[in-house]
């Protein structure tokens, strides 16, 4: 089962311990994407520069920091057969989770900030250089960037209007069950529409198991929209649109979201 992120503030606030800047390392880059990234892009992370040995980062990684976080605290998983770690909390949270962020940028350079003043290994401070720059960028990032959520809702509601022009497009309350979108022509619902936003290329979505119920029991009137590959283009963005229409079938459980598979129809924009 998931956990809710208020147990992640809880975490960094009063039970994390650390003798390297490990941890928070790690789990500032996971909430950053999505609470998904490859055992690559996390050593790299660790590394703070592609010029150092990241199969010694990876050694890194997988020893101690994983034994803490995932074999100890539970709060990552990491799948041996597609090597990704995943965040063991639902990301559904806005507010706490730009807190988490920040909260462990701050972790890091109080780790690290002191040590750079006082280190005498020039490698080593170069090091620690590297990887606080690289936090300091994600969370600095972050505050600016495009709203994901936001811009695939948006996204969504444009497409639904187009693909079913007699429909009248209702957004929904945050987290309602199953859909974020509703599709009502002469007073009945005609589509459920969940919608999925992301920066990566990947087009891969998981439901919560409220939500695999509800798509369940609508059946053939359950969609999910994937907004997927956002990325800027001179004065615009650009992204790739997936749908499908009706049921799906489960892939895997990823912890405690449900992996939904669907033929999927695509659209670039």
């Amino acid at each position: 089962m998931a956990k809710v992120l208020s147990e992640l503030i809880d975490f960094l606030q009063h039970r994390l311990r650390m003798v390297e800047v490990y941890q928070p390392v790690i789990l500032l880059h996971l909430l950053k994407h999505d609470g998904v990234a490859k055992r690559e892009e996390l050593a790299l992370a660790l590394a703070g520069s592609l010029e150092e040995d990241l199969s010694f980062w990876d050694r890194v990684l997988m020893d101690a920091p994983k034994r803490c976080l995932q074999g100890q605290h539970n709060l990552i998983f990491y799948d041996k057969e597609t090597r990704y770690f995943y965040l063991n909390f639902e990301m559904t949270d806005f507010k706490i989770l730009e807190q988490a962020k920040k909260i462990c940028l701050q972790k890091i350079e109080e780790w690290i900030l002191p040590r750079i003043t006082a280190g005498a290994d020039l490698v080593q401070v170069e090091q620690w250089r590297n990887v606080l720059a690289m936090a300091q960028a994600e969370v600095r990032l972050a505050e600016v960037e495009l709203n994901v959520d936001a811009f695939a809702m948006s996204v969504a509601r444009s497409y639904m209007r187009r693909w079913f022009p007699a429909g009248r497009v209702v957004q929904q309350e945050y987290l309602a069950p199953g859909r974020d979108l509703e599709v009502v022509h002469d007073d009945e619902v005609i589509v459920y529409v969940k919608v999925c936003g992301t920066r990566r290329l990947v087009p891969r979505f998981w439901l919560r198991e409220v939500d695999r119920t509800f798509a369940e029991k609508v059946a053939e009137r359950f969609m999910v929209m994937l907004i997927f590959g956002i990325r800027p283009e001179l004065d615009q963005y650009q992204m790739r649109v997936q749908r499908s229409l009706g049921s799906l079938r489960a892939v895997e459980w990823q912890i405690s979201w449900w992996e939904g598979k669907a033929d999927m129809d695509s659209e670039e924009s």
